[in-house]
């Protein structure tokens, strides 16, 4: 491994700054699911433990430390593998995935609009990587509910789809529970309600 001026960086030393990057992320991470906002620097280094000039020997600017979140979240994965879950009776299959997804909102929503909110002047670094969740959440939507889809024609096959994002996105999972005060479970069933009423019979 080697630095910027082309120098060997030492095996064990490389592995203490990997540990530090990581644990800066979780900081940052930990920080906005607590408080929905953007955290310091200061406020970062503390919670992983490192000096505030570690932070910015490791991350250039916000939008870089952003970025090294939503990947280390999307390597983490959103969405449990299905499974027999996709040949299953609509009723389980409407559950499963609206629980899942119930689940995922719950966990990255205030890390979700910090980062749409980052990428405006960001497109290039956050842009793509908002445009790679919402394709794989529209994935899962056509595989979950292809027995439905497929009886349709293109166009609302493509309508339907269009809906069940908007219904099922983590705005939309936030509004349930920020404004309307609905509990967890609430939300799920408001979700399942709905998906099955724009789902063909």
């Amino acid at each position: 491994m080697r630095r910027a001026g082309g120098k060997a960086m030492p095996d064990g030393r490389h592995a203490r700054s990997a540990r530090t990057r990581a644990a800066i992320v979780e900081a940052f991470l930990g920080l906005i699911r607590e408080k929905a906002e953007v955290p310091t620097a200061a406020q970062i280094a503390k919670r992983a433990r490192c000096s505030t000039r570690s932070v910015f020997e490791r991350f250039s600017d916000f939008k870089e430390l952003a970025a090294a979140s939503f990947d280390h979240v999307l390597q983490q994965g959103l969405s449990t593998p299905v499974g027999d879950t996709a040949s299953r009776d609509r009723a389980t299959r409407i559950a499963f995935q609206v629980r899942v997804r119930a689940v995922n909102c719950e966990n990255w929503l205030p890390l979700w609009r910090v980062v749409t909110r980052a990428s405006i002047g960001a497109q290039e670094v956050l842009g793509i990587r908002i445009s790679v969740v919402r394709e794989m959440s529209r994935a899962r939507l056509k595989l979950m509910y292809d027995p439905e889809l497929s009886t349709l024609s293109q166009w609302k096959r493509e309508a339907t789809l269009i809906a069940l994002e908007a219904l099922t996105d983590y705005e939309s999972w936030g509004r349930m529970r920020e404004h309307y005060k609905l509990s967890f479970d609430q939300g799920c069933e408001v979700w399942a309600a709905m998906t099955d009423q724009l789902l063909p019979p």
